[in-house]
């Protein structure tokens, strides 16, 4: 867990794009892909910030903040670690430690 999601090319065993910008350093973190009109394709993450992350997959780079969870008390270090999102773009997320469910229109 290195801060960064990677697509290889797994013939070839070279990197193919990157994406970054979340941090994901202790914790498993889930992923998501949404398209847009069936125009453009997101990879859509969550992340130990309290933050959710997007990235055009075709472009990678510096990823986007799209939405941050709300946190229930002042000391709260909400981690983004379970998502998914429905064809209508509302996304679900399950926030440790509390296990709260989120939903968000992206």
């Amino acid at each position: 867990m290195n801060n960064q999601i990677q697509i290889l090319d797994l013939f070839k065993e070279e990197e193919i794009i990157k994406y970054t910008g979340h941090e994901s350093s202790n914790y498993l973190i889930d992923q998501c892909l949404f398209t847009d009109d069936n125009i453009n394709t997101f990879l859509i993450s969550g992340s130990e910030d309290t933050y959710l992350y997007r990235w055009n997959v075709l472009e990678g780079g510096e990823g986007t903040k799209i939405g941050k969870l709300r946190q229930f008390y002042s000391n709260d270090h909400t981690i983004v670690n379970s998502l998914d999102i429905n064809k209508n773009g509302v996304l679900a997320t399950a926030a440790y430690p509390y296990m709260n469910i989120h939903f968000l229109n992206i």
